[in-house]
């Protein structure tokens, strides 16, 4: 599982980050529609593969301690709502935000709009948890809303039946978040948001500061892999020495990236 979660970060994350989230999103304000998509699906692959990779390393290291961690992400990007996006995703922050402010505060007990209440104080917590800047809070009042605005939906039986389609628009819902979460400033959100939707036509062309088509590839590839490959909890390994060569491999591919720098995202938090 260490080995794994190092893979996930140093070999995916960062070289996403690097090659393509970084370069783009210095240039946020003046991206046409492409970049800004690439933009935004970057770091959502970016960020998913940083926090899982980093969890996954922090389990590994406790079970060679032998100490039993939860787990802590379940394939969030197949979630088919919202809510069941924070059921898997950063699972031990969701189920405290939800033990310990969502039921206290009255939970989904009560008119829809004390539940709206609840859902928009708990995510607004949840975003000054993440720092002092209005976009980790405007992004969480934005799930906020969309967890009441769910709430609702379902009450009223207007939820798609359609999984593939409710998958879908969970998905974007998502990628529209970690824009806000992303960006340095609201104005620059609101610029990249501007350009995916195709309302802004600024002056592009900075394809030409990813430094490799390799690096779109093997974004998409793991994003790719959010949705139809096991997780690092689902996958079970042969024990045998050719995987255990494999692993070994692997180890040793993310040890001679290390002198790169590869800072965390959540380092911050």
């Amino acid at each position: 599982m260490f080995a794994l979660g190092l893979a996930k970060k140093v070999l995916v994350a960062d070289v996403v980050a690097r090659g393509l989230v970084d370069p783009l999103w210095g240039q946020a304000t003046r991206l046409d529609a492409g970049e800004a998509w690439l933009a935004a699906l970057g770091y959502t692959v970016q960020i998913y593969f940083d926090f899982s990779g980093y969890s996954d390393m922090a389990v590994g290291l406790a079970l060679l301690l032998g100490f039993r961690f939860p787990q802590n992400f379940d394939s969030p990007y197949r979630a088919s709502s919202i809510a069941e996006f924070w059921r898997r995703w950063h699972m031990s922050l969701s189920f405290w935000l939800r033990d310990y402010l969502y039921i206290p505060l009255g939970g989904s007990r009560g008119k829809a709009i004390l539940v709206g209440r609840n859902l928009l104080l708990t995510m607004f917590l949840g975003g000054l948890w993440h720092g002092a800047s209005w976009t980790f809070v405007i992004s969480r009042l934005y799930h906020g809303v969309l967890l009441a605005s769910h709430a609702e939906l379902m009450k009223r039986g207007w939820v798609p039946r359609s999984h593939p389609l409710s998958v879908a628009a969970t998905f974007l819902a998502v990628v529209i978040g970690w824009v806000l979460f992303r960006a340095h400033s609201l104005g620059e959100a609101l610029a990249v948001l501007g350009s995916m939707s195709g309302l802004r036509s600024p002056a592009g062309g900075f394809a030409h500061l990813i430094d490799s088509p390799w690096t779109v590839v093997l974004g998409g590839s793991a994003l790719a892999l959010c949705f139809w490959a096991p997780n690092t909890w689902e996958a079970r390994f042969p024990r045998t020495r050719l995987a255990a060569a494999l692993l070994a491999a692997l180890l040793v591919a993310c040890i001679l990236r290390f002198a790169q720098p590869a800072p965390f995202v959540y380092f911050q938090f």
